[in-house]
């Protein structure tokens, strides 16, 4: 439930929206200025916060893990 700041390339393939599940910044400066920006903007942490926990249960969550492998492996047989 912590609000992430990451790269591009860390957020790739993972269904994240730009201030909307995380932060996205690239250097060093836009690093920094989008911790203090989540660190200072309340409703932005909050947002953040509910916006990651929900991509991980929509993408990530054991139900979708198990969804994904039986389908995989119906594909083999």
């Amino acid at each position: 439930g912590l609000p992430v700041v990451a790269t591009t390339c860390a957020v790739e393939g993972m269904g994240l929206m730009d201030g909307v599940d995380v932060l996205v910044a690239d250097d060093a400066d836009a690093f920094a200025a989008a911790i203090l920006r989540g660190c200072e903007d309340d409703a932005l942490w909050t947002r953040l916060a509910a916006g990651g926990i929900e991509n991980t249960r929509r993408h990530f969550s054991p139900d979708i893990a198990r969804e994904t492998i039986a389908a995989r492996l119906a594909t083999l047989g």
